[in-house]
């Protein structure tokens, strides 16, 4: 069945999906990762009063937002190439 399910058209598909899964999984993690560092530096800073636990806070912040939106331009250019694929053919 693995042998069948890896060749052809039917191949491709079956890698790309698994390549998107890994893609999502690895998305997810570095997005808990960074609000996990957030939330951490938030509950010290609130504790300690300490700026360089809010510095902390807010860089791990900025890292999440950087990455949602590399994330987000790349879906979107994704789509236009799909969208510009379909107007060709």
């Amino acid at each position: 069945v693995i042998a069948v399910a890896t060749t052809g058209f039917l191949g491709v598909i079956c890698i790309l999906g698994a390549l998107m899964t890994i893609a999502a999984a690895a998305f997810y993690f570095f997005a808990a990762y960074f609000l996990f560092t957030y939330a951490s530096e938030i509950a010290k800073f609130l504790n300690i009063e300490d700026a360089v636990h809010l510095e902390r806070a807010l860089n791990a912040q900025k890292s999440f937002w950087k990455l949602v939106g590399i994330v987000t331009a790349a879906a979107l250019a994704a789509y236009l190439m799909l969208f510009v694929l379909l107007l060709i053919t």
